[in-house]
């Protein structure tokens, strides 16, 4: 693959998030931050950061008990991250998120500010700017398994190529190009309803973006990041 992802981590903050530096074409301010889950231990909680009353009705609401703690950490995660990003000090009520008409969370006192987030069984990440539009997808590794069928119906034909040629990691070079075609969605504010195939990538290109809906402009206006040092495939995507 290209040399256009992420190589190096910095310092994990006191409550055990990570900030993931990205190197990008073009300077714009922004933060990404990890947050990893053992999967094989209990489920941790920021005991900090209270819930409101709808988040801890939807938690109670899961068959499973672990699937209810993982959606108080998401919830947890997300208000901590909100903290960070507006300065808020963490011994106070920090800012809540309002949800849009297709599910991009956003603060109403903060509308300069752009968020988003992605959860999996090892862990979260968020990722924020002032500048620009931001979408971050990360996927545990040992998904994918109708990796063929899913690339068959919703990957261009020269991605169908380039995973074909990738016969020795198959699987990773999938869910490189889902977190790409996934994190391109969410930077616009879209789902999957609007077409995985609406955004084309080569991840043997410096550039990995190839093709972008007409209605937002050329592949250049967009800036795509691989983040290769996570235990997960994950994927930080930029819209100046």
């Amino acid at each position: 693959m290209n040399n256009n992802s992420v190589s190096e981590t910095s310092a994990i903050d006191y409550f055990g998030t990570q900030a993931i530096p990205v190197a990008l074409n073009t300077p714009i301010h922004h933060e990404i931050r990890w947050l990893p889950i053992n999967t094989e231990q209990a489920i941790p909680e920021f005991n900090d950061v209270t819930l409101n009353n709808d988040d801890t009705s939807q938690a109670a609401r899961f068959v499973n008990p672990r699937h209810g703690l993982h959606f108080r950490l998401r919830r947890q995660f997300r208000r901590y991250c909100a903290g960070l990003a507006t300065n808020t000090d963490m011994n106070t009520e920090l800012p809540d998120f309002q949800i849009q008409e297709k599910g991009r969370p956003y603060l109403a006192a903060e509308s300069h500010l752009h968020f988003s987030f992605s959860s999996c069984q090892s862990g979260l990440l968020a990722g924020w700017s002032n500048e620009a539009l931001i979408g971050v997808d990360i996927e545990d590794r040992h998904t994918a398994n109708d990796a063929d069928d899913i690339a068959d119906r919703f990957f261009s034909k020269a991605e169908c190529r380039w995973l074909t040629e990738q016969s020795e990691n198959k699987r990773d070079a999938f869910l490189s190009l889902w977190c790409l075609k996934e994190a391109a969605l969410k930077c616009i504010g879209e789902g999957i309803p609007f077409g995985l195939d609406k955004f084309t990538f080569n991840p043997d290109n410096n550039d990995l973006l190839t093709a972008v809906p007409a209605e937002y402009g050329k592949a250049s206006h967009f800036d795509a990041h691989l983040v290769t040092t996570l235990p997960v495939s994950a994927a930080v995507i930029f819209k100046k």
